[in-house]
């Protein structure tokens, strides 16, 4: 029922992805490119679950406003509590909605999205598909879903120069590249995790 997530600790059940040690590096990047705290920031979370991700966000920029969506009331009930346990709901605003549903415009857009291939689904541990929402972890037969729809979409809710952090499975970089090569945005940096693998893209809207 808990998970240690970036600073703090956070309640998890069987309808949000446990946190990962992977996702942290979005966190991380975002503090690397946006070094003024105090700036107020207008950010979205994209497919938050249990919100850990915007809780982690929302006590590094104080001044922030979060929009956390999931298209699941389920995850949401779960990022509430979350949110109500680490006292942030000042800043956070959670939305049972897609991202094409999403009007205004942000300065900072971060996503953990579903990423695995059907395959990498059916030979994960009993435990993962046991445990853990499929919703969350699925990103289409080839696991590229979310990373299409965002190339073609997201630019259209991204202030100019504003930053994009999403996280990806191994092996995703090339096709990542290749996917997001005729949007609007330009890849700014590429992190690798403790593990030498590539998990964030950082873009900026040109």
């Amino acid at each position: 029922k808990k998970k240690y997530f970036w600073k703090s600790e956070f309640y998890v059940d069987t309808n949000v992805l446990d946190p990962r040690p992977e996702t942290e590096f979005i966190v991380e990047q975002l503090l690397n490119q946006i070094k003024d705290k105090n700036k107020k920031l207008k950010i979205l979370d994209i497919g938050t679950g249990s919100g850990c991700l915007a809780i982690s966000i929302a006590k590094e920029y104080c001044n922030s406003k979060i929009t956390a969506i999931d298209i699941s009331s389920k995850a949401l009930k779960v990022a509430k509590k979350n949110i109500s346990l680490h006292n942030v709901s000042k800043q956070i605003e959670l939305k049972l909605t897609n991202f094409d549903d999403i009007q205004s415009k942000f300065d900072v857009i971060v996503s953990n999205p579903p990423y695995l291939t059907l395959d990498d689904y059916k030979n994960s541990q009993i435990e993962i598909r046991k445990f853990e929402p499929k919703i969350a972890l699925l990103g289409g037969n080839d696991g590229l879903k979310f990373y299409k729809l965002f190339s073609k979409k997201i630019h259209k809710i991204m202030k100019n120069n504003s930053i994009l952090i999403l996280e990806i499975g191994s092996n995703q970089y090339a096709p990542c590249l290749s996917i997001f090569k005729n949007s609007k945005l330009k890849l700014k940096k590429v992190t690798k995790d403790f593990q030498n693998i590539d998990r964030t893209l950082t873009f900026i809207k040109i």
